[in-house]
């Protein structure tokens, strides 16, 4: 979504031209793949977000701990 709205909100006024056309490809071949490449990221990291959270729901603390440490100050 972000990368759809930078290209859509400055594409042909000069920053989007400056990314793309600017030779980046040179230094990210990938670039063409960016998009694609960082959806999946994305839905494999929410999925794996979405365990950890079912998972620490089942811990008996739930995920809060109740214990206090104690401070010493030296």
């Amino acid at each position: 979504k972000k990368v759809e709205m930078f290209r859509r909100n400055y594409k042909g006024k000069g920053l989007y031209d400056f990314f793309v056309s600017g030779g980046l490809k040179q230094f990210f071949p990938n670039l063409d793949s960016f998009e694609r490449d960082w959806e999946t990221y994305l839905e494999m990291s929410q999925s794996r977000l979405q365990a950890l959270e079912e998972l620490m729901k089942s811990h008996p603390s739930g995920g809060n701990s109740t214990t206090k440490t104690k401070s010493t100050v030296n």
